[in-house]
């Protein structure tokens, strides 16, 4: 009975207030401050455990000298070391925190994908689902770089191609890509190689071309370009729709002119999200610190990598192919950024007007109640 009276008024206290759906708060947030007291003392946070594990990927990619940025910014911020580890990118560093070997990587939004659903390149390996998102960063575009003589992805039937490291997010697209012009892995000469050993084999003659998904900018195309060795391929509008319709985590992009040394015209390509994700293992309350350190440590990082100056809370909040972590979504909401969010709907409920706060004590209050009762965080529950 007492329980079906606190629930009656929580659900009344947010249904009057702000006459909105909201999802329940994490176990672990911090309760409203009193109002007993004229100078209530407030409770300290959390930090972190005594390291956070970093995935990220190869030394030459943006992943790698992202997460340096991210994690030397937010080492000092928070107090606690990040331990940077290159790895293969999206498919190690989700089978990383899956394995419990890392705490928190980059991934990319189509990977994540795959991997929740066991399906493409996890389909040997089964579904993983040990993981949910902190939220995107940017926007990898899929660069496609051939040696002078070489125009189109067509023209690639028959040559040595690196499609990146075989467990990276560049290898997923490489075969995707190549299969919306009816081309297989078996009608070329695949080699899976990192970036950094991508520029070299092309260097040597070794390879004809490589598959490159990073954010614009990035070392592994810019260095070649700059010796003056490649062309980047454009995917033209009708691959594109094909992409597009049977893999809904690409979007159509372009490649701005003269982004790169001696690429003088705009190339169009898809792109997909660069995602930060996170173990389910970890504190909702340490998941909450990283997060808001990350976005208000915004100039920070981009001071030191220019990525950091993408940084967006509503961008990195839509469009996700799985779960937001509790202690990302309290982040969120408590900037009056995101209300709910639901995978099985594909949908994302913001708000409006970020500056109405009238209802926001009252609301975090009303769910902090409802969170003793309902303990399925990742559900969301529209009262």
């Amino acid at each position: 009975m007492k329980i079906k009276i606190i629930l009656t008024a929580a659900l009344t206290a947010v249904c009057m207030i702000s006459g909105c759906s909201v999802t329940p708060q994490p176990t672990e947030t911090p309760t409203a401050e009193p109002t007993a007291s004229p100078t209530p003392v407030p409770t300290p946070t959390p930090t972190p455990g005594p390291v956070v594990r970093f995935g990220t990927g190869g030394i030459a990619g943006v992943y790698y000298s992202y997460g340096k940025a991210i994690g030397k910014v937010l080492s000092s911020k928070l107090g606690i070391p990040f331990n940077i580890s290159q790895t293969e990118a999206s498919k190690a560093n989700i089978k990383l925190i899956e394995d419990g070997n890392a705490d928190i990587g980059f991934a990319q939004n189509d990977v994540m994908y795959y991997a929740l659903n066991g399906t493409d390149f996890f389909a040997e390996d089964g579904a993983m689902s040990n993981f949910s998102a902190i939220g995107a960063c940017y926007d990898s575009m899929c660069h496609v770089a051939a040696v002078k003589g070489i125009n189109s992805i067509e023209e690639l039937k028959g040559k040595n191609i690196s499609v990146g490291s075989w467990e990276s997010g560049t290898c997923f697209n490489a075969r995707q890509i190549l299969d919306a012009y009816g081309i297989t892995f078996d009608d070329v000469n695949v080699n899976t190689l990192s970036f950094e050993d991508s520029i070299n084999a092309l260097r040597e003659g070794r390879i004809d071309a490589f598959f490159c998904t990073a954010g614009i900018g990035s070392e592994a195309i810019e260095v070649p370009a700059s010796e003056g060795r490649i062309n980047l391929l454009p995917i033209d509008t009708a691959h594109t729709e094909i992409l597009v319709n049977k893999y809904p985590y690409y979007s159509a992009n372009t490649i701005p002119q003269g982004r790169y040394s001696g690429i003088d015209e705009a190339v169009p390509t898809v792109s997909v999200k660069s995602v930060i994700i996170a173990s389910n293992k970890m504190k909702v309350n340490d998941v909450y610190d990283i997060t808001k350190a990350l976005f208000e440590s915004k100039k920070e990082i981009s001071q030191n990598n220019p990525f950091g100056a993408e940084l967006d809370a509503k961008y990195a909040a839509s469009g996700l192919s799985v779960e937001i972590h509790p202690g990302a979504a309290y982040y969120y909401r408590e900037i009056r950024v995101l209300l709910s969010f639901s995978v099985s709907s594909k949908k994302a409920v913001f708000l409006k007007n970020s500056k109405k706060q009238e209802s926001k004590k009252a609301i975090l209050s009303a769910c902090t109640v409802l969170t003793l009762i309902i303990t399925n965080n990742r559900k969301v529950v529209k009262i």
